[in-house]
Formats: structure tokens, sequence, C-alpha cells
């Protein structure tokens, strides 16, 4: 295993030295501190911006409006709109189409959606028209061309393009579908934070699923996603096991406005911005979330800084864990996956097989360093604070040997302790399957049941006995049997409703 890691590692390392970026996103909460973290600290880098119409936006021209408004309150310029100050960097959006390439159509619930457009509408200002075009079904997306006009201009300025993939891959799919090669010669890395392993830690139930054996990013458009994932472009994965390292405290919104009022750290507008979103984001769930989109913002943003300065080693080059090139990462598992297409349980899910595609999975990420990195440009020095709300067991003390970290790693991961809920609450796959197994096997006795004690009625009727009851009692049991599976699906939209 360690063997495929350093050649991912290498891989890496061989590409040129100056980088684009590219995010393509569905701008959930999540997904705007994450690019309003990267529109801050990897400004010089950010080429573009791609919205998805096929995960948590429902419209991808609304989409565009929220992040052109989060550009420019970063300080950059937008495609199309007017700038007094030449020397702004213009970022250019664009909006992607609404329908998945694998025709499927699962949405997040409209309460959830709502709840953050509400918050945009009154944080930036957002117009109520919406005046973006999108290329009308059978033609490429406006934000497909933009991926593959944005890989062009980076190869012709000498420079390779890294992707922050935070929503369904429909836009990737249709770049690498109509131009492999090119995305193939440009793409230095890819960034993506979904999917799940051989249906565990699911959480489609969020998105329209309803087995949690698979995690939204990938299930809501999940042929788009095996075309990503065999183009075999170079790939850095968190999954929904790994961002249960990285969860969102429910006090860090408090703790950040101490911060800021004890003017420990200036009140700017992207602070402010950067409260509300976890406000809402946290207010919208009673169960733990996680930072799960803006941990690839950050682990991209670290591993480019630490390959400026020269700090990453070999990935052989200690024996225990190539890790120790990341510190933000402290176990990385090299693995060959595909995307399960067929209509079973494990739709949409990332399946180990010898013949898939080489991707690097951050498997235990320090959410000790990821909150210093993530959140001291926003808010100074949260040392003191953050220290307080580190999880039970975090491994990111780094004043530990890589051997030490890599046993502590190992031992977490393995431990089956973080497999408490998926990044938005979905229940573990296996467990839910043996569930709904229990489930159907009732139902079926009591209908078998039934049957039989309507075929010995019948005998009875004939032989001039009346039939006795049985049948009542059964179908008693199937209406209790409803109204319980009735009540578990309310029970999973309930919480973010």
């Amino acid at each position: 295993m360690w063997t495929l890691v350093a050649l991912l590692c290498c891989f890496s390392l061989a590409r040129a030295e100056e980088r684009c970026l590219l995010i393509d996103t569905d701008v959930d909460l999540d997904d705007a501190m994450a690019l309003a973290f990267s529109c801050t600290q990897d400004a010089a880098d950010l080429h573009a911006v791609t919205v998805s119409g096929t995960g948590f936006a429902r419209d991808s021209r609304r989409g565009t409006q929220v992040v052109r408004r989060i550009l420019q309150r970063c300080g950059l310029g937008v495609e199309g709109s007017a700038s007094a100050d030449e020397n702004v960097r213009v970022v250019r959006v664009a909006a992607g189409r609404q329908e998945a390439l694998g025709h499927t159509q699962y949405r997040f619930p409209q309460t959830w959606y709502a709840a953050a457009d509400r918050f945009y509408r009154q944080e930036l200002d957002l117009p109520e028209a919406v005046d973006v075009d999108v290329s009308p079904v059978g033609e490429l997306s406006s934000a497909s061309r933009l991926i593959l006009e944005t890989a062009r201009d980076c190869l012709r300025e000498g420079k390779l393009l890294d992707i922050l993939a935070l929503a369904p891959l429909t836009n990737l799919a249709e770049a690498v579908l109509a131009e492999p090669e090119l995305m193939r010669e440009a793409v230095g890395d890819l960034y993506l934070s979904g999917g799940n392993l051989n249906a565990t830690m699911g959480n489609d139930a969020d998105c329209g699923g309803t087995l949690n054996t698979a995690e939204c990013n990938i299930f809501m458009d999940a042929v788009a996603a095996s075309h990503v994932m065999s183009s075999r472009l170079p790939i850095h994965i968190v999954d929904t096991m790994s961002s249960t390292f990285l969860p969102v405290s429910k006090e860090l919104p408090t703790v950040l406005h101490a911060q800021l009022g004890s003017g420990s750290a200036p009140a700017s507008d992207m602070s402010k911005f950067m409260i509300g979103c976890l406000e809402v984001f946290v207010l919208t769930s009673a169960h733990t979330l996680y930072f799960y989109d803006p941990s690839v913002a950050v682990w991209r943003h670290l591993r480019r800084r630490g390959q400026r300065q020269g700090g990453l080693q070999s990935a052989g080059s200690s024996g225990a864990l190539a890790a120790a090139a990341e510190s933000f990462c402290f176990l990385h598992e090299a693995r060959t996956v595909a995307v399960s297409t067929e209509k079973t349980s494990w739709f949409g899910t990332l399946v180990e097989t010898s013949d898939g595609a080489p991707a690097d999975f951050c498997s235990v990420p320090s959410a000790a360093l990821f909150l210093r990195a993530f959140l001291t440009p926003f808010f100074g020095d949260l040392s003191a604070a953050l220290a307080t709300m580190a999880p039970q067991g975090d491994v990111g003390t780094l004043s530990r040997s890589p051997a030490e970290v890599t046993v502590a790693a190992s031992s977490v991961r393995g431990s089956g302790a973080p497999r408490r809920s998926s990044p938005r609450g979905g229940r573990n796959g296996l467990a839910f399957l043996i569930g709904a197994a229990g489930m159907l096997m009732v139902v079926v006795v009591g209908v078998t049941g039934r049957q039989r004690r309507g075929k010995r009625s019948a005998r009875r009727s004939l032989g001039g006995r009346g039939a006795e009851g049985g049948a009542g009692e059964t179908s008693s049991l199937l209406a209790s049997q409803r109204e319980k599976r009735n009540a578990a699906r309310w029970a999973r939209y309930a919480p973010r409703g």
C-alpha cells in the first residue's frame, strides 16, 4: 500500500510548481465557508468558480449570485461586473446544468435550502432576479465550458489546474467526457469532499435516498462520479468517515463572537459572514455536523504552502507514515476505488476493487490543526479557546513522532468510535440494512401468515364451518408497521426542518 502512496505523492510533487485553482460548488453553507477561506488565503491561485445545479442549490443561476457576492466581499473582481480598480484580479463564474448525467432527481429538503437562501439574501444583499444564462439540455453547460477554458488558460500560463470538488460531479464529468486528454494534461490535483467506502457511513437519506449506504456528493449523480473517478486524474479524498474527525461544535459561533468582542481580532465583513454561516449551519440540525467541504480547501492550501516551501518529503522516506509529509493529514490510505452505479443498495458508494482508480484518502485529519488554519485568518489567535474544544482522542498533537502518530491515528480510525453518524446525521449504512432486513422479514412473515389463514378459512367454508379470525390481526400488524416506517421517514427529515 505504501508503494502506491509514494507513487501518488511523488506524482504530485513532480507536477508544475505554480498552480491555478478552480472551485466547483453547490453553495451549501459549508461550501460558502470553504469558498470564503480559499478566496482570502489562495486568492492568487483562484481563477474560476463553477456552480452545480444537481446538489444543494435548487437553481445554479441563483448559486452564481451567491458566489459573486462572496468573491466581491473577498476583494476580488467578478467577470461582467464593473470594477474601479484595474489591478483587482477577476474571477470567472459559471452555472452548471440542473439535470444529473445519470438522470436521477435527488434533492435535499426544501427547508434546508430555504434557510440558507434567507441567510444569503440578508447577508449578501442578493438581487431578486436571476439573469445568468444556463445552457439548454444537450449542450455543454456554461460551467463545463469554463472548466475547459480555465484548463487551457492555465497550461498557456505554464501552470497546472487544481480543482476543489465540493458538489456532485456533474460539471467535472461533462468536462472530462468532452476533452479527456486536456483534463489529464492540465489537472494537477483534484480534491474531493465526497464518497464513502463500501456502503458504510452513508448519508443519502439527507438528499432523497432511503438506505444511507451512499454519500450525497457521489449519490446525487453517481454516473458523473464514475466518469470522474475512472478518468485517472490525481485525486485526494476526504470521505464521510474522515470528516467525523472534524466536528462542528455548537459553541463555536459563541466563541468567535467573544473573540471579536474582546478586540483580539478586527470585526470584518468576512469574519461576520463566517459566523453567520456557522450559526445557520448548526441551527438547522439537532445532531453533530462536520467541517466536510472546508476540509479539502484547508488541505489543499496547506499542501500548496508546503510545496512552495519545499517542505514535502518523498512518501517513502521515513518508513511509517509518509504522512508526515503533511501535518494536516496524519493517516493517508492509498486505495483503488470505483463508483457503484448498479441499482442496488450500494448505488453511489465507493467500492474498493483491484481494477479501480487510485486515490489518496486523508483518513485521519487533525481537528486541532484544521481549526487553527481555517479560523485564524478571520479571527486571529484562537489557540486558548480552541484547546478547550478539541475532540477527545484527537491525534493532532504535533509533538508526537511520525511513528506515534501512525499508531494513534490507526487506532482511532479502526476503533469504530467515530461511526456515530454521517456528516449530516445519516446512520451507518450496514446497520440500517440489517434493521431494514429485519423489518422486511416481519412484513413477509405477516403477509405469509395472512395468506395461509385465508386458505384455511376458505377450506372451512367449503366444509360448512364458519371462517375464524386471523386476517384482521395480520392487517393490524401491517398497519402498525406502516406507521412505524412513516415515523422513521419523518424522523430523518425533522431535525433539519
